[in-house]
Parts: structure tokens; sequence; C-alpha cells
């Protein structure tokens, strides 16, 4: 949840409009079965274990690639990447 102290109303709309978001977010998740898993570290998030949607956990989508792949908050917020490039040396053939 964002709180704003701000009289600015474009600054209140987007709190607003965030704070909507977040709330879709957290429906969706509890909507179905979901279960997510981080592309550099394999940390598994299920839905019927948390109830706390990915958006909220700190978790983060690349939107860049064809399939999307989850960024978890440990490996994205503490750049925690020497499982992600040992991933991908392996699978280049490198030793």
């Amino acid at each position: 949840m964002i709180i704003t102290f701000s009289n600015n109303p474009i600054d209140r709309f987007r709190c607003w409009l965030s704070n909507k978001y977040e709330d879709l977010t957290q429906f969706r998740w509890q909507l179905k079965h979901h279960r997510i898993e981080c592309h550099i570290c394999g940390e598994v998030l299920d839905s019927t274990e948390t109830k706390f949607s990915p958006e909220q956990c700190g978790w983060k989508r690349i939107r860049k690639q064809w399939y999307k792949p989850w960024i978890c908050h440990a490996c994205l917020g503490h750049r925690d990447f020497k499982p992600y490039i040992k991933m991908i040396d392996g699978q280049e053939g490198n030793p």
C-alpha cells in the first residue's frame, strides 16, 4: 500500500491507481491456484502457501523476453546473480 501526503491531484491519483492495482493482483492471486518460480535461484511462490501476491512480496516480471520469467526479491533487490551466471554458463556448455 502506498500513502501520500501530497495535495497534488496527480500524485493522489497515482497513489490511488497503484493501490487499486495491488488490490487487483491480490484478488487474481487468490482466485485460483498459481505457482511461480524464480528464473535465477529457483525459489517457488505458491498461492496455497502464501496469501500475498508476487508483486506484494517484491517479485518482478521481466517483460522483454517472450516467456516473461519472474525474478524474486532476493535476486532482484540484493543482486544475487551468481546462480544465474552459473546457469547461463551451463547452458552454453562452458565449464
